[in-house]
Parts: structure tokens; sequence; C-alpha cells
């Protein structure tokens, strides 16, 4: 009677020990998962490469503005400010989207801009999140 006991316990001890292994194996990969695809979605984001070239007149500067999409997902640029407080958005035509691997250049005219480091600081979505970067300039 005794024996009989003990084997039908080591029966379940086998059945709790299969249910906590299944359940370390599902969040061990779900751990392996979650990693992977930040991982992966650090390499398909798209990124911005902005050149800026100041061109100077007797009476008024120009910026050539080039924003390249440099990453594998596509970006629509909001908004653009120049020293963070004038908005050049309507100027470069945005909202804009640049698809990967497009370019999109356009000649801004901000009248009279003295001599030094400049920025602009560009407002874009990327991936359903909401960005800003600044890129300085010397004119």
């Amino acid at each position: 009677m005794e024996t009989m006991k003990h084997a039908r316990l080591r029966g379940i001890s086998y059945l709790i020990a299969a249910i906590a292994l299944t359940v370390v194996s599902l969040v061990a990969a779900y751990g392996v998962y979650s990693w992977m695809q930040g991982q992966v979605s650090a390499y398909t984001r798209g990124s911005l490469d902005v050149s800026i070239k100041p061109v100077v007149t007797d009476t008024t500067t120009y910026l050539v503005i080039t924003i390249r999409n440099t990453g594998g997902s596509s970006i629509t640029i909001q908004q653009a400010y120049l020293d963070s407080t004038t908005d050049i958005t309507a100027s470069l035509g945005l909202p804009q989207t640049l698809e990967p691997g497009s370019v999109y250049q356009k000649v801004v005219d901000v009248g009279s801009l003295s001599g030094g480091k400049h920025t602009v600081k560009l407002v874009y979505s990327e991936g359903g999140d909401t960005k800003e970067d600044i890129w300085d300039f010397v004119v």
C-alpha cells in the first residue's frame, strides 16, 4: 500500500516538472523574441542625414537644405525651426514624407542672418514616434 502511494506521487512530480519546464521555456522564448525585436528595429528604422549649406549674398542669406533618409523605414518631416525660434516649416514645404533612400532638397530664403553658428531643428515622425534632432551650421 505504501509503495502504491509513493508511485502515484512520483508520476505527479514528473507532470509538475514538465509544466514548470514548459513555462520556463515559454518565458525564455518571449524574452529572446522581445530582445530580437529591439535589435531588429534598431537596424530597420529610418535615420536622417541633413546637410545645410548657407549661401550669402549682399542682401540675404539662403540655406540649401538637403535631407536624406538613410534608414529602412519612411520618415515624415513635420516641422522645421531656425535657431529654435524662427518657424521655417512652410518655407521648406513641410510636411514631407521620405521613403528609405530618398532625398529632399530645398532652398530657403532666411533673410538677413548674422555670421556665426546657427541651428536647424527638425521635428519628424518615425515608426509612430515623434522625434526632434538639431543640426548646426556656420554662416
